[in-house]
């Protein structure tokens, strides 16, 4: 069963990612708050993406999370980059950690100048079930073309094989099962997917967003 619930982008490009890989691989943000890494959602894709790029699906991750989880935790991408190291045995060279965004929006702006300058073409980025809509349509309208990958069990299965089936099975399913919200969480989520989707499509530019993001986390 899926560990999120709510719409999911069309799966075209998605499919198309065993066949030849991606130039990058990005690990979307998620605030902790207060909560433990340990269990948390940004671990559960953190496991996902290094269970892909051990099966050679790309070379470099990149997670762009800036400073929100102050003063219980360090910047997203900080925890993101000691994850792989530390755990899974990810050389930091194929790391690009920065502490950019504050919110979604950012976040993947932060990707579209980290593509242009490295000469990016093929992307994909790792994200909820119940945020994947918002996050392609944001990366559409800035003109980017990324597979956004639901980390939930019955997407992430098609990638078995080419990706190895031994190493989901240590990584990717212990933390999908660790990350699993609560049933009234995840309707949480979901009514503020629902909101924030009307502000895409009512405010444009993101203004309105990027202010909230900084009068509600402070960074």
């Amino acid at each position: 069963m899926s560990a999120e619930v709510g719409p999911k982008p069309p799966t075209g490009a998605f499919l198309a990612l065993p066949c030849q890989g991606v130039d990058a691989l990005i690990i979307q943000g998620k605030r902790l708050g207060s909560a433990p890494v340990s269990g948390s959602e940004i671990a559960a894709r953190t496991a996902v993406a290094a269970w892909l790029y051990h099966s050679g699906l790309t070379r470099r991750l990149v997670c762009v999370e800036g400073e929100i989880n102050r003063p219980h935790h360090p910047a997203g991408s900080v925890i993101v980059a000691r994850l792989l190291q530390e755990r899974y045995d990810i050389p930091p060279e194929a790391i690009l950690a920065r502490r950019w965004a504050n919110c979604t929006r950012v976040e993947v702006r932060a990707i579209r100048v980290l593509a242009r300058a490295h000469g990016w073409s093929r992307l994909a980025a790792l994200t909820a079930g119940y945020h994947a809509l918002r996050v392609s349509r944001l990366y559409t309208q800035l003109g980017l073309n990324v597979a956004v990958v639901p980390c939930a069990e019955d997407t992430l299965a098609r990638l078995i094989p080419p990706a190895d089936p031994l190493l989901y099975t240590r990584w990717v399913i212990p933390a999908l099962a660790a990350a699993r919200l609560p049933f009234t969480r995840r309707l949480e989520e979901e009514a503020k997917e629902v909101i924030l989707r009307a502000l895409l499509r009512a405010d444009s530019q993101g203004v309105l967003e990027r202010t909230l993001a900084r009068l509600i986390r402070g960074a």
